[in-house]
């Protein structure tokens, strides 16, 4: 009901006094009943088979005071002693009091893997057909990537970033209390199985004003360690008895996050307002991107800009790179 329904604690505290209660009020009921059937006027007998029936009711076991489930802290205790739980930590940003909450990505990668079912689910990849676009091993983006081809099982990794808002998003209140959020999901499993909302997981959660204020370097620092480290040393698999390497595929954003994360102006006014290519604002009124009229961003030309405005900042609207001090390219 909590992870599952979004029950708050309140309400599923509530939902379980309440279970338990029907249950207990059962219990005159039973004693009336086996009072019946065994048709003894011995009451002691009948109550002491009554009490020995309610202990072996699970349910009102775990729930009466005293039970492992029986308040909300008894439950989180019992589900880290008996689940495998990967707790999120908190970390400080660099001289400040503003703090980011992070899943450790190699610890939820360890614990998945550690599942029978979901590893052979990731060590059985999607048929790729000739000819035909089946899923991202057909692109060139997956078969170029050297690390993707150095072994026969490697981990691969989905990135998507968002913004999102917890208060009224038309009130005052409106980007005060905006987050940023990280998920990721497991591209080795085929996409009947990714693409469902369990399979998604949370990687990091921090304030979107932080990331203005620290950078993208500062706030994903531990996520982007973790990355580094899952290429470079890899995550043990026990049931493989071996360390597995794995790299970020790609990164999924809409628009405004796309350009946040990449340097770019996200006020789309500026003169060349495409990531991609070096169109401009007027001239995307007239021509067409099939045409081939417009050059495409590549390391060079976008490297090159980056150092024109650090030196003119008057550039910035024009190549719409945003140089700002408060954005660190990753």
């Amino acid at each position: 009901m909590s992870s599952v329904l979004n029950i708050s604690e309140t309400s599923l505290q509530e939902v379980i006094e309440q279970i338990n209660q029907i249950n207990l009020l059962s219990q005159p009921l039973l004693h009336t009943s086996l009072q019946r059937i065994l048709d003894q006027p011995n009451d002691s007998l009948v109550g002491e088979i009554v009490r020995e029936v309610t202990k072996s009711n699970a349910f009102l076991r775990f729930t009466s005071p005293g039970g492992s489930l029986s308040t909300a802290s008894k439950r989180k205790a019992y589900i880290l002693n008996n689940f495998s739980v990967v707790m999120p930590i908190e970390f400080v940003l660099k001289n400040d009091k503003q703090t980011v909450m992070y899943v450790p990505i190699l610890q939820m990668l360890q614990t998945l893997l550690a599942n029978k079912d979901i590893l052979e689910k990731a060590m059985s990849p999607e048929t790729n057909l000739t000819q035909k676009y089946n899923s991202f091993r057909d692109g060139s983006c997956f078969k170029s990537n050297s690390l993707l081809k150095e072994q026969i099982f490697t981990i691969v990794l989905f990135l998507y970033i968002d913004d999102f808002e917890v208060a009224n998003p038309l009130g005052t209140s409106r980007n005060k209390h905006k987050l940023c959020a990280i998920y990721w999901a497991l591209g080795n499993l085929h996409s009947k199985y990714r693409s469902g909302l369990h399979c998604i997981q949370l990687a990091l959660l921090c304030k979107a004003s932080d990331i203005k204020d620290h950078g993208y370097w500062e706030t994903l620092r531990p996520l982007i360690q973790d990355l580094a480290s899952l290429e470079q040393h890899g995550v043990y698999v026990e049931q493989l008895g071996a360390s597995v390497k794995g790299t970020v595929l790609f990164v999924a954003a809409d628009n405004l996050a796309a350009h946040s994360l990449g340097g770019f102006f996200e006020s789309f006014t500026v003169s060349q307002i495409c990531r991609f290519c070096m169109a401009k604002r007027e001239e995307i009124q007239h021509k067409e991107v099939r045409t081939g009229s417009f050059q495409p961003r590549t390391e060079e030309n976008h490297d090159q800009q980056v150092k024109n405005v650090q030196q003119d900042p008057s550039l910035a609207p024009q190549f719409g790179v945003n140089c700002k001090k408060s954005y660190h390219h990753i």
